[in-house]
């Protein structure tokens, strides 16, 4: 499993996908309108009352990665200006 970025260890996958949608600074909103999934099945998956599916999991990597690029290019855009 991953690191975070204080050095702890996430507790779950779903743990690790909060984490990483906090540290974007992306609201769980923003994830499901980009994901498809509904906002409260993703709160209860950070909350880890719902499961994460392999599917569930494959669609919200894919999501933090085109999350992520677009943090990194708005912020090259900031330090071009």
């Amino acid at each position: 499993m991953k690191r975070c970025r204080a050095g702890q260890q996430p507790k779950s996958r779903a743990d690790y996908y909060r984490r990483l949608r906090l540290a974007l600074g992306v609201r769980v909103e923003e994830v499901a309108r980009i994901s498809g999934f509904s906002i409260s099945y993703l709160s209860a998956m950070e909350a880890e009352t719902r499961p994460l599916l392999p599917h569930v999991e494959e669609a919200l990597r894919l999501t933090f990665d085109r999350l992520q690029r677009h943090v990194y290019e708005d912020a090259r855009r900031v330090e071009a200006a």
